[in-house]
């Protein structure tokens, strides 16, 4: 699942977060939840709960790694 934070007002920045969880522990493969798998009706509802906990994964203890890379970015870039 790709997640996309825009940095600023004018959404010109942006932070791209690639969230993945492994799919051993659900005793499924991916090749089964794939359309046309024996499993791919249960798909859905482990989608649901896979995107519930990517959006509400909490981001505040990255911020400060954040903003040091927006400084390098701002310093390579020349930006303001």
């Amino acid at each position: 699942m790709r997640l996309v934070h825009l940095l600023d007002e004018q959404k010109r920045n942006e932070l791209m977060i690639i969230y993945s969880e492994d799919v051993a522990p659900t005793g499924l493969t991916a090749g089964e939840l794939h359309e046309g798998g024996k499993t791919y009706d249960q798909w859905p509802a482990i989608e649901k709960k896979l995107v519930d906990r990517a959006i509400s994964y909490d981001l505040r203890p990255l911020e400060e790694h954040l903003q040091m890379i927006r400084g390098r970015i701002r310093g390579m870039c020349s930006l303001p």
